[in-house]
């Protein structure tokens, strides 16, 4: 689109300006060697979670398992259980 206005003018003018350089920040950001280091360290961890829940199971199938094995709760101690 095509204008006369100058107030249009500047802000395209601007906004081109500002594209650039916000462009610019994003690449210099996703290259840093620290924030590379960062990312796979996470990919790493979520790797060896998800072996780890495979292998021992999360703390969710735990409760499952224990509740399938005792399906009323334990009585304290010197209590005489009433079912």
């Amino acid at each position: 689109m095509t204008t006369n206005d100058p107030d249009a003018i500047r802000r395209d003018i601007e906004r081109t300006r500002t594209d650039p350089s916000e462009n610019v920040d994003a690449l210099t950001d996703r290259v840093s060697p620290s924030n590379i280091a960062d990312r796979q360290k996470e990919k790493v961890r979520g790797v060896v979670s998800d072996a780890k829940d495979k292998v021992f199971g999360t703390a969710h199938d735990a409760k499952e398992r224990s509740w399938d094995q005792h399906p009323t709760p334990p009585t304290p101690c010197g209590s005489v259980p009433t079912t």
